[in-house]
């Protein structure tokens, strides 16, 4: 079940002939650093959608800015999950949305395949009417032998790379943020400059920031 604000979704269609909010998506958006990117987003005026499973965190990112912040509750987080959106969404344009995910769950390389699938299918049709992007941010693992963790990055990386291939001729990217585990906030200077207009015109790139 998925609610926002408290209501079942639904997305009203906006009116393309007046100047168009920018729509930023956060998926695990009570990962660090989901809420400062939330508030980032908020402040440079874009329309910021945070989805967790986290209700009580919710509750916190939707009370910072309520006239900028929409929550939507997962129950049971999974990659499935999102389809619900899919029809309620439809093809209000979407410009960044950021999956934080790979933070919190940092082994299960399948789910995050099947999630990064999933997020595709269901906001295509919202990112080509954005000329969107999607932004994986990613622990950057230091020490060559955490295979888990090295194993996740180059399937992130890998995944990205190729999407971001096959989605060019719709203007369309897929950006990765490597970021140390221990320190995930530094990821927020970067994601906030790939939801910005500018980013528009960058090709699908990894970034590693130390």
């Amino acid at each position: 079940m998925l609610i926002i604000g408290r209501t079942k979704v639904g997305f009203p269609v906006s009116d393309q002939s007046i100047e168009r909010t920018p729509t930023v998506i956060l998926i695990g958006a009570a990962q660090n650093p989901g809420p400062e990117l939330a508030k980032a987003f908020a402040a440079s005026g874009a329309k910021v959608i945070a989805i967790d499973e986290d209700e009580r965190q919710l509750d916190h990112l939707a009370a910072a800015d309520p006239s900028r912040i929409d929550v939507l509750w997962a129950d049971g987080f999974k990659a499935d999950t999102l389809q619900v959106l899919k029809d309620a969404w439809g093809s209000e344009p979407i410009d960044l949305v950021v999956n934080l995910m790979p933070l919190r769950q940092r082994a299960d390389i399948s789910n995050h395949m099947r999630l990064l699938s999933m997020i595709l299918r269901t906001m295509i049709r919202g990112m080509i009417a954005g000329q969107g992007a999607v932004l994986n941010i990613v622990p950057r693992p230091q020490d060559y032998l955490a295979l888990p963790a090295q194993g996740l990055w180059g399937a992130m990386t890998g995944a990205s790379a190729a999407l971001g291939r096959e989605l060019r001729s719709k203007n369309l990217r897929v950006h990765v943020v490597g970021v140390p585990a221990d320190a995930p906030d530094r990821a927020v200077d970067v994601a906030t400059y790939l939801g910005s207009a500018a980013a528009k015109t960058l090709e699908s790139t990894v970034f590693e920031v130390r």
